[in-house]
């Protein structure tokens, strides 16, 4: 299990990358940042959107749930194919 060592929320001045959606967070987007250590000792910092949000598809096990093997998912810098 791992332990939050600290959040914050910040306005990025820079850019950064968002670990949900993997997308840049660009300079002006509000971001919320998370330092974790895991069960393994590793010290983790997560980066994602918090204004605006993030747009990310479903995970692949949600698609299997719900019957959409097989779906194209659309992406600006390509496409994701879902494996079934």
């Amino acid at each position: 299990m791992e332990r939050e060592l600290r959040s914050y929320r910040r306005v990025a001045y820079n850019f950064h990358f968002c670990d949900r959606c993997c997308q840049h967070i660009q300079p002006g987007q509000e971001y919320e940042g998370r330092v974790v250590v895991t069960e393994r000792g590793r010290l983790m910092v997560w980066k994602t959107h918090r204004y605006p949000s993030c747009d990310f598809p479903e995970e692949p096990e949600d698609t299997k749930e719900k019957g959409l093997e097989g779906v194209v998912i659309a992406f600006p810098a390509g496409e994701l194919k879902i494996a079934a």
